[in-house]
């Protein structure tokens, strides 16, 4: 594995039956997985089309030598757009571009770095570009060692989540429902289906970093500033990318570790690590609330009974 000692605190991992997802800041997604008694593997998971950051702005147009291939030539007119006016990086490789052309997105993954205009890229399979133009309408992944990795990761409603990382701390992507590998906000006809993957932004007036997600009956996110509840609205809908709602329950932040779930409440530690809460939906108040568990007990005096059959 990349990890050093240092690295342990900052690990964060889900599970899907034999096989565990495993997150850090600065490495690139790893997958654990056990195929029988004796056969392990430890491999990078290897997202498909996504997830993405924001579609260009700037006159900047990007030019694919080939609609599919292994490797193929990606050219930039000029370095506007590309990190922020800087051009293409070796920490790029890895990363994926999107480009829509011929109103269809097509994606591919930079496999190689030749200047701040110029990238080699391997195609993916499901997602051909739909012509060799110049376009503007490009995106850049959000995932890279440039932009930083998913500090944060959970199931939930047959998707796979995760959230945090340097450029985007306070947003969640969701894999396609059902297909945990691809993220694919449409399909390669610009169309934004059900099922496609999500990218949700925490709207409000601070950036609150997801410092952990929990899959209970609604997404749970505990974020610096006190937890978020992220689900469709009701109990009987699922969450898409058109029917999705997320309020912050209590200003009572979070530390990054993991929560854990006890009958109908999740047990968290708060942001001081001096309280143990309980994120739990409340009647009166028609919402969650987060009470202090924490008991302190002084014992300034402790007389024991005489009798042997106290």
């Amino acid at each position: 594995s990349p990890y050093s000692t240092a690295d342990l605190e900052k690990l964060d991992f889900t599970q899907s039956a034999d096989v565990l997802f495993i997150c850090h800041p600065d490495y690139q997604t790893r997958k654990l997985s056990r195929t029988g008694h004796t056969s392990w593997g430890f491999s990078e998971f290897e997202a498909i089309d996504g997830p993405w950051g924001p579609v260009n702005t700037t006159t900047t147009t990007l030019t694919p030598s080939a609609t599919t291939g292994l490797s193929i030539t990606i050219t930039a007119s000029a370095l506007s757009g590309i990190n922020n006016g800087t051009g293409f990086q070796t920490t790029d490789i890895g990363r994926h571009i999107r480009i829509l052309s011929s109103r269809k997105w097509g994606s591919a993954k930079i496999i190689g770095r030749t200047s701040t205009t110029v990238v080699t890229a391997k195609v993916f399979t499901d997602f051909p570009f739909g012509a060799t133009t110049a376009t503007d309408n490009w995106r850049l992944g959000i995932w890279s060692d440039t932009t930083g990795w998913p500090t944060t990761s959970t199931f939930y409603q047959q998707r796979l989540f995760f959230a945090n990382n340097a450029a985007s701390p306070n947003t969640v992507w969701a894999s396609e429902s059902g297909n945990f590998e691809t993220f694919s906000p449409t399909n390669n006809q610009a169309e934004v289906l059900d099922d496609s993957g999500l990218d949700l932004t925490l709207a409000t007036d601070q950036v609150n970093a997801i410092r952990w997600m929990y899959g209970a009956k609604q997404l749970q996110l505990g974020t610096s500033d006190g937890p978020f509840i992220m689900s469709s609205g009701s109990d009987n809908l699922a969450l898409t990318p058109s029917n999705v709602t997320s309020n912050r329950e209590t200003t009572d932040g979070t530390t990054t570790k993991k929560p854990i779930g006890a009958s109908r409440a999740t047990i968290f530690i708060d942001r001081t690590r001096t309280k143990i809460r309980e994120l739990a939906y409340n009647l009166e108040v028609d919402g969650f609330a987060t009470p202090d568990l924490t008991l302190t007990v002084s014992y300034t005096h402790l007389t024991l009974p005489t009798s042997p059959y106290v």
